[in-house]
Parts: C-alpha cells; sequence; structure tokens
C-alpha cells in the first residue's frame, strides 16, 4: 500500500508559493522563528547532561535538533526570489 493514497497531499500553485514566501519575508516574523530558534538553542545548552541517563541526552538532542531544523526550513523560506521582492514591493 502506497502512502500517497493514505495521506493526502495538497498541490501550491506557484501564487500560493509567493504568497507563503511573501509572509514568512515579513521582518515580524522572522524575528519570532528567530526568537523560537534562540530559546530552542538556549534548551540545549543549559540541558543537565551529567545527571541524565545517555538515552534522555540522546532524546532531548534530537528533539532539539529536530526543531532547530524546521525553524530553519521556516526562516529559508522568507529568503524572497527577486520576483517575489518585487511582487512584495508592489503589494505595499
Amino acid at each position: 500500500m502506497s502512502f500517497d493514497n493514505l495521506i493526502e497531499s495538497p498541490i501550491l500553485t506557484e501564487a500560493e508559493q509567493e504568497h507563503i514566501a511573501i509572509k514568512f519575508s515579513d521582518p515580524v516574523i522572522q524575528k519570532y522563528l528567530k526568537l523560537l530558534a534562540a530559546e530552542d538553542t538556549k534548551e540545549l545548552l543549559s540541558f543537565p547532561v551529567l545527571n541524565k541517563s545517555a538515552e534522555e541526552v540522546v532524546r532531548v538532542h534530537a528533539t532539539v535538533q529536530g526543531k532547530l531544523l524546521v525553524l530553519s526550513t521556516l526562516l529559508s523560506i522568507g529568503e524572497l526570489t527577486p520576483t517575489q521582492q518585487l511582487i512584495k514591493d508592489i503589494s505595499k
């Protein structure tokens, strides 16, 4: 059985992709995502590894690393192409 049949994957039009990129390039959204990343980084750096089991350290590290990867991906969406920047400038 294919997973494609189990989970619907909506297709975004080019206009919808540009809309998302413009929203994620908003300085407030970028600042918020960076704030979340900073908090997750602090969580990882302050985790007391000496009194935790190896399994728990690995679990916490993997969880925080996963969250940071998601935030990094969301931040990269906000990197506008020249065409998207022009659309954003025109829509102001």
